[in-house]
């Protein structure tokens, strides 16, 4: 998330192509309670719709897990 412009416009190159992490994942903990029940839904809404999406450096460059 970091470097992904300095990778597509060539400015750091991959060294490992053949390596491959596994893809992060978000846990979410919180209590339960009837006043904060809809405030977390609505935010753990929103995380998963913002972070479900293939980034765009990864289709760029040709890591989607098509390709994989």
């Amino acid at each position: 998330m970091i470097v992904w412009k300095d990778l597509l416009d060539g400015t750091l190159v991959r060294v490992l192509p053949e390596y491959r992490t596994e893809v992060p994942y978000f846990s979410a903990v919180y209590p339960t309670s009837h006043r904060a029940t809809a405030k977390v839904k609505l935010f753990l809404d929103l995380l998963s719709a913002t972070f479900a999406m293939e980034p765009e450096w990864d289709r760029a460059l040709g890591l989607s897990e098509d390709v994989a």
